[in-house]
């Protein structure tokens, strides 16, 4: 998975649980943008989202 922009990485890492280097995330077993990835980035930036309230 290819990111960019503030907070990307951090998003990225938390998400998949991943390490991601140079803007670039592997992403092991995934297979589904819509079964796999939206709903984890979503969760993620919900919860990053509580976290600063």
């Amino acid at each position: 998975m290819l990111y960019w922009g503030s907070a990307a990485e951090e998003v990225a890492s938390r998400a998949f649980s991943v390490t991601p280097v140079d803007g670039v995330a592997v992403l092991p077993g995934v297979v589904s943008r819509k079964k796999q990835v939206i709903p984890a980035l979503m969760e993620t930036l919900q919860r990053m989202q509580e976290e600063q309230e």
